[in-house]
């Protein structure tokens, strides 16, 4: 059975997802891939909202509860702010989806 807790962090996470700007959000970045080999030294702790899904779908937040929920989510997107400059497309996206971030997070009554 699914607490009120974690129903609430499931409606943030999937209002979240639904969001134009999540697209570069839902999997972990690939560095490889997108040619990026500094992105390790820079982001030590990557974070994704698919890896958040798949922890919230494992009961991994039932003992950190919803502090760990929005602090993995924040990281998300702090990483994000981290890696690219003022003025990229990907930092204006990190930008907004943490704006979105607070504003589901204080509508979902926590």
């Amino acid at each position: 059975m699914k607490t009120l807790v974690h129903t609430r962090c499931a409606a943030v996470l999937a209002a979240l997802e639904k969001h134009e700007c999540a697209v570069i959000f839902t999997e972990p970045v690939d560095h490889v891939a997108l040619g990026l080999p500094d992105y390790p030294s820079i982001v030590k702790h990557p974070m994704d909202l698919g890896t958040v899904a798949k922890k919230l779908e494992n009961n991994e937040y039932d003992l950190g509860g919803p502090s760990q929920f929005v602090t993995d989510v924040q990281l998300t997107f702090h990483n994000c702010l981290a890696y690219n400059p003022v003025g990229t497309d990907a930092r204006q996206m990190g930008e907004i989806m943490l704006r979105e971030l607070k504003q589901k997070w204080i509508a979902s009554g926590f």
